[in-house]
């Protein structure tokens, strides 16, 4: 399969996906279960000790041949109890498209809305119809904040057949004189007959 990723300057380009390795930390990596991580991005941050912990968001999937980019998703949190990483958040079985969006998310309340950060994911729902979902992050806490339309996928091209080639009313190709008929055809212009 191939991958369409962007560099940080901007550029992007297809690269063959087994070559790409993400540069997720080990400590959050090890519970991929087999899955293909196809998206990361860290969330925020959380201090413990002179340690700076950063809170993962990423995308998975089990089979990469679907029509969808990813099946699943999850936000690692770090634990201060603990001190290690832990699920935060998952949802599994999901038809979820690209991008993904890191983005201030508005969270209703009693006293009003107010935004914090968080994300957005397109996904499927089982009537076809495709939402983004947002999530605002709430210290180390992930709260469902709505459902809004999804940008609509992108236009499969549609492919005509070429209009076939004119056909020219030319004569048909005469057939090659035999040798015979060219060695006496010469001996007519050498003697003059």
């Amino acid at each position: 399969g191939w991958s369409l990723i962007r560099t940080p300057s901007g550029q992007s380009g297809w690269v063959l996906t087994r070559l790409v390795s993400m540069a997720i930390p080990d400590e959050v990596a090890q519970y991929a279960e087999g899955k293909r991580i196809v998206s990361y991005f860290a969330l925020g941050e959380v201090q413990d000790g002179d340690q700076k912990k950063n809170i993962w968001l990423w995308t998975t999937t089990a089979d990469s041949k679907q029509p969808w980019d990813f099946d699943s998703f999850r936000v690692f949190v770090w634990s201060l109890r603990r001190h290690r990483y832990e699920t935060g958040y998952i949802e599994r079985n999901l038809k979820g498209y690209s991008p993904v969006l890191l983005k201030e998310v508005e969270l209703p309340s009693k006293t009003g809305a107010s935004k914090y950060p968080g994300f957005s994911i397109c996904i499927e729902k089982k009537d076809g119809q495709r939402v983004r979902r947002e999530y605002a992050l709430l210290g180390v806490a992930i709260r469902f904040s709505g459902d809004h339309p999804c940008e609509a996928p992108p236009q499969t091209p549609t492919l005509q057949n070429p209009s076939p080639l004119p056909v020219s009313e030319a004569p048909p190709p005469q057939p090659k004189p035999s040798l015979a008929e060219r060695l006496k055809k010469h001996w007519h212009a050498l003697t003059g007959r």
